[in-house]
């Protein structure tokens, strides 16, 4: 439960960045810039792959984030990337696997499929993996419903249920952290809280 609502977290965060950074192309200004890089920032806080934006060489990475997007989406090697964190999910659902329906195996092996796809580009464009990524959300959707609706209510869904609330609060106290905590100028602000 906990790796299925961190990739989800960071799918959402990632396509939310990805839609920022094309605004800040097309509209290029200040307040876009700032938004765009608050958000890259809280990217590398809610995925703790540091030192991505944050550390040292984050104002290069921020001048051109295309690289370090790609290795975040696509790196299964690193600890914290959604590819990273769906090959956790599998080899947690695995181990669990007498417990785990037909039905969501059915799911998870889609999206196992799905996450094979997530590949840089040649381009190193990371725009062009919504679509991977907007699929890799619908299948962690679904399985959040079978999970949701269709486990029985014993001690195994109530494990599930409270660790999918645990990572959910954890990674949105991040987030706020991340974004709002510190004084932004309104409109930039604005930017974030939408």
């Amino acid at each position: 439960g906990r790796y299925a609502e961190r990739a989800e977290a960071t799918l959402r965060l990632l396509r939310v960045a990805l839609k920022r950074r094309r605004l800040a192309q097309e509209l290029p200004a200040p307040h876009e810039d700032a938004a765009l890089h608050t958000l890259l920032r809280a990217l590398t806080h809610l995925t703790t792959c540091y030192p991505g934006f944050v550390g040292p060489g984050a104002s290069e990475r921020l001048a051109a984030p295309e690289a370090e997007l790609c290795a975040l989406i696509t790196d299964a090697q690193r600890p914290g990337s959604l590819r990273f964190t769906l090959n956790a999910l599998f080899q947690s659902a695995y181990a669990l696997r007498d417990r785990v329906s037909g039905d969501s195996w059915r799911v998870l092996a889609a999206l196992r499929d799905q996450t094979r796809g997530l590949n840089c580009p040649a381009s190193k464009d990371p725009e062009q993996l919504r679509e991977p990524m907007d699929e890799v959300v619908t299948r962690l959707l679904a399985l959040a419903g079978l999970a949701q609706e269709s486990t029985l209510r014993q001690t195994g869904w109530l494990f599930l249920d409270a660790g999918r609330r645990l990572e959910r609060a954890l990674l949105l106290s991040n987030l706020l952290r991340a974004t709002l905590v510190a004084r932004h100028e309104p409109v930039a602000e604005g930017l974030l809280l939408e």
